[in-house]
């Protein structure tokens, strides 16, 4: 099928259109108007129009957002892309340096000129490796969004596929967690995956596809385990003091939120390991939850290496717990109180519940834990956690994404 590529200006065009089409005559707030016109327009490319867009685009909503943060943070991740393309001061001795970083913390615009600028810059000295505007701009972007605070994020279009997967629990692979470490060990084995009775919890994983492990970064070899539905992959595993090499064929996986298991004399006990927030994981726990003698004797919630994932599944989780009250209260630009609705709990207000959790557990889990800590509805266990304590927004634009703080 042919791809047709429209150049930036009728891109431009068509998203304005968009946007008229979507606001039906109503009045939109300019914030609204900027992320649907990023939303249509990002494509292939970042022109510089649509970078200086990125750019308000981030500070809008976000908790801390205005423009002395802005120009702050614009300076700081010029400043750091700078030292990757011009690591010596060549193209830029420090006075004009100095004067780039200037005029990119004064305005977008002026951010944008300067990226244009290095991209003049780099040509005039490297011909033969041209460097494109979108390229820079780029890397730009993931300097800047950082510095606005430690949870905002540009996101290019192969980091936000991952993103994407990590929000649904749904990728191309072979249904396996693996735990970090200088080589990764299978620390869980995903019911009904390709690595389903192949694989087992402890394999200690060596290569992948010949590549080996050992110092490679945890993104790094997730994405080689990771690839395209129908392709095989070989990783080469230590069990036992045995070494031996498996081949797997990829597929589509859909990674379960909760895993439950059952402890206790009369396994009257139900422990569920919630291992993130994805779309439905309210859903699962609320599932995993039912017994059919009845109630469970004690609950254990299982928080632990639990990144986090979206506030709106945090409520609704501890909304099974309790009754009706609070959960959440957001301060950003606005204070937002967010409630259990539920007439009741899923299970009984006198069933006890312990929460474990760990320095690795983070932003829902940690919102979770709190919550049903400060109903007095729950024990909780293990380590200080993550201390992330903040409300992120990650939108879609385009093929891209950004992930901006909006409340804490």
């Amino acid at each position: 099928m042919a791809v047709v590529r429209f150049p930036a200006p009728l891109r431009r065009a068509l998203a304005a259109l968009l946007l008229a089409a979507l606001a039906g005559g109503c009045a939109a707030t300019e914030e609204t108007r900027r992320a649907l016109r990023l939303k249509a327009s990002l494509g292939e490319d970042v022109d510089p129009g649509e970078f200086e867009e990125v750019l308000l685009f981030a500070r809008d909503r976000h908790v801390a957002g205005n423009t002395e943060v802005l120009g702050r943070a614009c300076r700081e991740g010029l400043a750091l892309a700078l030292c990757g393309y011009d690591p010596d001061e060549v193209l830029f001795p420090p006075p004009i340096r100095a004067a780039m970083l200037a005029r990119a913390g004064a305005s977008p615009a002026g951010c944008a000129a300067a990226v244009a600028r290095l991209c003049e810059a780099w040509n005039g000295r490297f011909p033969d490796r041209p460097l494109a505007f979108s390229a820079a701009a780029e890397r730009v972007l993931q300097c800047i969004l950082p510095r606005l605070d430690p949870h905002s994020a540009w996101f290019t279009p192969e980091t936000w596929a991952d993103m994407e997967r990590s929000m649904t629990g749904r990728y191309s692979g072979i249904g396996i967690s693996v735990r970090p470490g200088d080589e990764p060990v299978v620390a869980e084995v995903f019911e009904g995956g390709p690595a389903d009775g192949v694989l087992r919890k402890g394999d200690v994983i060596r290569a992948v596809d010949g590549t080996p492990t050992r110092g490679m970064a945890p993104d790094a070899y997730t994405a080689k385990i990771r690839g395209e539905a129908g392709t095989p992959v070989t990783l080469t595993i230590v069990r036992g003091g045995e070494r031996r090499d498996v081949t797997l064929v990829r597929r589509e996986v859909q990674a379960r939120a909760v895993r439950r298991t059952e402890a206790g004399r009369d396994r009257d006990i139900v422990v569920l390991a919630l291992r993130s927030y994805t779309g439905g994981s309210a859903e699962e726990v609320a599932a995993a939850l039912r017994r059919p003698g009845g109630p469970p004797r004690g609950v254990i919630l299982d928080l632990r290496n639990n990144p986090g994932g979206t506030v709106d599944d945090a409520v609704a989780i501890v909304d099974l717990f309790i009754g009706t009250g609070p959960v959440i209260v957001e301060r950003g630009r606005a204070v937002v109180l967010l409630e259990a609705d539920q007439p009741g709990a899923a299970i009984p207000p006198e069933v006890p519940l312990l929460v474990l959790v760990n320095r690795f557990s983070a932003s829902a889990s940690e919102l979770t834990a709190g919550a049903l800590q400060d109903h007095g509805r729950a024990v909780l266990m293990g380590e200080t956690t993550s201390g992330t304590g903040t409300v992120p927004e990650i939108p879609r634009l385009g093929t891209r994404g950004a992930q901006r703080t909006v409340a804490r």
